[in-house]
């Protein structure tokens, strides 16, 4: 189980535990603890003994006042973000989701090769997740850098880099989130803060090259979005509405399609 809001606290073994969101709280049939729950959401997945044969030790482990500490963060990670999504998966999607999930399990309760192999697309995709949103919250920071989001991921020089390949590396990642971050941000304030204070916001200080990176990222100059960002707001809602979309997509980069 993970919680998705909320907190629980239990009592095992004589000793208090207290689980946050994104804590995995591992159950066995024999261990039903008794404990405080706050209002709260969580996610819970029954798993047939067949499903986890070869972890009973590692689970009976896991579930114990010394082992729930032990738990890789990596799977409550993968877990609350799959907890988001979750709701929209259509029925065809289960299986894999099913599977997918327990790939997850077995490889962050085991910690084997084989089985963090077999996991390596669900890992690939929470670490990105994590990423994501510690940028996306730092994007205004000018302490955000790669070194920061390694610290997050606990994650070497290497693996950083193997994660980010197809993203061009970490130090174009960062940028591309924070030009997409400007876009948005003319657009929504339509046109009526100059686009260098806008830039400047988030860590462009330079005008030329500002311009330079938006063009070749969008496709647009800053100052074509601010002209459509201005004429946005003279239109009708009907015309804004029939436009908008078209636009948007436009001007989002691979992989940023709403």
């Amino acid at each position: 189980m993970v919680r998705l809001k909320g907190e629980a606290e239990y009592v095992v073994d004589g000793k208090r535990f207290r689980y946050a969101p994104g804590e995995v709280n591992i159950r066995t049939p024999d261990n039903q603890l008794a404990g405080t729950v706050t209002d709260s959401d969580q996610i819970m997945f029954y798993l047939d003994p067949d499903q986890v044969s070869g972890l009973e030790d590692t689970l009976n482990w896991l579930s114990s006042a010394d082992g729930a500490a032990s738990i890789h963060p990596l799977l409550g990670q993968y877990l609350t973000a799959l907890g988001g999504v979750l709701p929209g998966i259509p029925k065809e999607e289960a299986a894999t989701v099913a599977s997918t999930t327990l790939a997850m399990i077995r490889a962050c309760l085991s910690r084997l090769p084989d089985d963090i192999v077999a996991a390596s697309h669900p890992m690939r995709a929470t670490r990105l997740e994590l990423a994501r949103q510690h940028v996306d919250a730092h994007l205004k920071s000018p302490d955000l850098s790669p070194d920061t989001i390694r610290s997050v991921l606990a994650l070497s020089k290497r693996r950083m880099n193997d994660l980010f390949e197809e993203c061009g590396g970490v130090q174009n990642y960062i940028r591309g989130r924070r030009l997409l971050a400007c876009f948005k941000a003319i657009l929504a304030n339509s046109g009526e803060s100059p686009v260098m204070s806008i830039a400047e916001d988030f860590g462009f200080c330079n005008g030329a090259h500002f311009s330079r990176v938006f063009k070749a990222h969008f496709g647009w100059s800053p100052s074509d979005a601010r002209d459509m960002a201005r004429h946005t707001l003279a239109t009708s809602t009907y015309e804004r509405w029939l436009r908008d979309e078209a636009r948007l997509q436009a001007a989002s980069p691979q992989g940023e399609r709403p």
